[in-house]
């Protein structure tokens, strides 16, 4: 009776070795998943600077068309100063005014050109800051998604330590149940 006995804790003893080797090969694979989820994070977090530097392109593009037009309204204002010098002189005036025609013409040409590449810009720009809110709006749920599962994998762990912690204080207690069945094995 008393070899069965020892049987029994053996076979005790070797479930829950077992119990304690699931249990760790469950611990590294939560750390692995965890891992796993702060490298796509940090993915996420340099598209977002991407995409930042490329929004402060486009408001360095925009400062420049603002300048260009700038320098275009002084060159008019200049043009219509010019004009009103013109009308002392008739026959300058027919020379010249043909002449300002063209330019004035090429200037309209240029500054329509302008407008559209500005109607251009502005497009872009609200579609950039669509596809920036949109990726924000991403990113935010993606960020919220990682932190629920980081919490659900940090209470994963705290079970995993709590079983741990359990399985750790059964075989305490079949260590010194063993160790009292050996004293009163060799006490017979």
């Amino acid at each position: 009776m008393n070899q069965d006995a020892l049987n029994l804790i053996l076979d005790k003893l070797s479930t829950i070795e077992k119990e304690i080797t699931e249990v760790k090969s469950k611990v590294k694979t939560l750390k692995s998943k965890f891992n796993v989820l702060e490298a796509n994070q940090n993915s996420f977090e340099n598209k977002i600077n991407n995409l930042e530097l490329k929004f402060d392109g486009f408001e360095a593009r925009q400062s420049s068309f603002e300048n260009d037009i700038t320098d275009l309204k002084s060159k008019f204002d200049g043009f219509e100063a010019k004009q009103s010098s013109f009308e002392n002189d008739i026959t300058d005036l027919k020379s010249k005014f043909d002449g300002f025609e063209a330019k004035q013409s090429s200037f309209e040409d240029d500054i329509t050109d302008l407008r559209s590449k500005f109607d251009i810009f502005q497009l872009n720009q609200q579609k950039f800051h669509e596809l920036w809110r949109e990726t924000r709006l991403e990113y935010d749920t993606r960020d919220r998604i990682a932190r629920e599962r980081h919490e659900e994998i940090m209470n994963h762990f705290s079970l995993l330590e709590a079983d741990i912690d359990h399985a750790i204080e059964k075989s305490n207690r079949n260590e010194r149940d063993i160790a009292r069945l050996k004293k009163q094995w060799e006490a017979m």
